[in-house]
């Protein structure tokens, strides 16, 4: 048998290979579709502990009587519209019995975690009530617990120490299966206070009347932490409405159209703040005696 001959049987036994697994593989893909149209003659669910099954067969949108296409929209549509209520983790629906082309359904779902209860780690007692009342307005028991409301629990609650001056304060929530009752969950609470920022320095800028040193005495609420007397700490209300003082301290000199034009607040490399408050201090009014003849 000559060389050519050889490698001419191989090369075409290779693509009889390749013509047989690519047929074989498009008989592997086919599959019939047959449509047919059923009555549903019953509905069922099964599932579901805490939702109704009646509200869980109208949001369907399925009902006794309706004809349907299976395969078809009609279903998918229904798990669909059930799946938008984000209750549930698992939705399907099955046909139970078939007697000609009448069909009774059942719709299987499997719902979301609820919320039983929850616990504090890293906080006094002290702070429990304030921390309770957050809780409550996001997460009423026996509730449905989702990834946005943890979300707004943590935004909420880190908010709470930010007020306080806590600005590295950090907040994690751990969920655990609570053994007392089915599908809800226990949340502990882990929370990590950090120390309070201190201010490392308040400057002004457009001061050209009143001294710095001035000014930062009307900040009663707001100090460097090298001020003796008070803690240094950022609270963001008090600051507020320290700058409202300081234009109250103004207009008490004589200065009507004193303004805030701008401030600024930033972390120093050591972790400190820095405030700086940009002012317009206007034009100084004078009462003088008025005497009448």
């Amino acid at each position: 048998m000559s060389p050519r001959f050889l490698l001419n049987f191989i090369a075409s036994s290779l693509v009889f290979i390749c013509v047989s697994l690519r047929l074989s593989a498009q008989v592997e893909e086919f599959i019939p579709y047959d449509n047919k149209i059923y009555e549903i003659s019953a509905i069922q669910v099964s599932g579901n502990q805490f939702s109704d099954a009646n509200a869980i067969i109208g949001i369907s949108g399925l009902r006794i009587g309706q004809k349907i296409n299976i395969p078809g929209a009609d279903i998918p549509n229904a798990i669909k519209a059930i799946y938008k209520q984000r209750l549930f983790t698992q939705v399907h629906i099955q046909i139970l019995s078939q007697v000609q082309n009448v069909v009774s359904l059942q719709i299987v779902v499997e719902e979301k975690p609820r919320y039983s209860t929850h616990s504090f780690k890293g906080v006094k007692k002290s702070a429990h009530e304030d921390l309770n009342v957050i809780i409550s307005n996001h997460l009423p028991k026996n509730s449905v617990y989702t990834n946005e409301i943890n979300d707004a629990l943590v935004t909420s609650l880190q908010a709470f120490y930010i007020e306080k001056g806590y600005l590295d304060a950090k907040v994690v929530i751990h969920q655990l299966p609570d053994e007392k009752k089915p599908n809800t969950i226990k949340l502990l609470f882990d929370i990590h206070k950090n120390k309070r920022v201190k201010i490392a320095k308040i400057s002004f800028s457009g001061n050209k009347i009143v001294s710095s040193r001035k000014l930062r005495k009307q900040m009663k609420e707001t100090r460097s932490f090298w001020h003796i007397f008070g803690k240094s700490k950022f609270q963001e209300d008090k600051y507020r409405t320290d700058k409202e003082h300081l234009i109250t301290y103004y207009n008490g000199e004589g200065f009507r159209n004193a303004d805030i034009l701008s401030d600024s607040i930033w972390r120093q490399a050591n972790g400190k703040l820095r405030i700086h408050i940009n002012l317009n201090e206007g034009n100084r009014f004078y009462f003088r005696t008025i005497s009448i003849k």
